[in-house]
């Protein structure tokens, strides 16, 4: 192991964790999720990082010359395995796994999802493989089996108490059968199951897709009796406004702060 890698901070440990839960991320991603207060500072870590064998870059991926992407390397399996508490066989195989240019557009969707949110109110964040839930359920005299894999979640922390959020990234690529499927295990998801592991009582889902066509046709999907989905467009997270968020019951938008309210 390198000098640098003997002086791992607690910081790196976090930043190691967000390129391995996010699949990739650029200096600006990292500045966006609170990890600097410094582009300059920013760049020099990753560096550093990438030189121990802790980080690598992702240079074989089709994206801008200007935004450098770097990943988790298996060598810092065993440090995100002591932040995440994920076992490090399992991150060790994750971030052997190529990044296809799909899983490249949809992880960096998600992380500017969250930097977003993170701009408007103070919450705790939970990546994908993290919250990655499979449970089963006892149903007459079987168990069945069943996984949850949302692509985040999150819990805004205020005053009044916390409210719950999974996010569901979607780019237009999941069919009408397989986006019902979705839902539905989000409903059973809520009989007991998310107040036995969160501890909360409720919860609801965040749906951010390419547009307003798509958005009429996962409304529909989900049916005017389930305020829990809350859905926007891309092109909505980029307005200035808070009030961004519709379901299916009303043409009202409203902020995550109103929800639940």
């Amino acid at each position: 192991m390198s000098h640098c890698a003997k002086r791992v901070t607690q910081r790196d440990i976090r930043i190691l964790a967000d390129l391995f839960g996010h699949s990739v991320l650029t200096a600006e991603h990292l500045l966006g999720l609170g990890h600097f207060s410094s582009i300059v500072r920013c760049r020099a870590r990753l560096r550093l990082l990438a030189r121990a064998g802790l980080a690598c870059t992702a240079d074989s991926l089709p994206v801008q010359a200007m935004r450098k992407l770097y990943r988790a390397a298996p060598r810092a399996a065993r440090l995100i395995a002591s932040h995440t508490g994920l076992e490090e066989s399992e991150i060790r195989s994750l971030l052997s796994k190529p990044c296809t240019p799909f899983l490249l557009e949809h992880s960096l969707k998600v992380t500017e999802l969250r930097i977003w949110l993170q701009s408007r109110c103070q919450l705790e964040w939970l990546c994908e493989s993290e919250c990655r839930h499979a449970y089963c359920v006892l149903k007459g005299a079987a168990w069945e089996k069943h996984v949850l894999k949302p692509d985040g979640f999150f819990r805004i922390l205020g005053q009044d108490g916390s409210r719950c959020f999974f996010v569901e990234m979607d780019l237009g690529h999941v069919s009408r059968p397989k986006f019902k499927a979705k839902v539905a295990s989000y409903r059973r998801y809520a009989q007991g199951v998310f107040q036995e592991t969160y501890g909360e009582a409720r919860f609801s889902v965040l749906v951010v897709t390419t547009g307003s066509l798509r958005l009429r046709h996962l409304l529909a999907l989900v049916g005017k009796d389930d305020p829990r989905f809350l859905f926007t467009t891309l092109e909505g997270l980029q307005q200035s406004i808070e009030s961004v968020w519709s379901d299916a019951s009303s043409t009202n938008l409203i902020s995550l702060i109103e929800v639940g309210l």
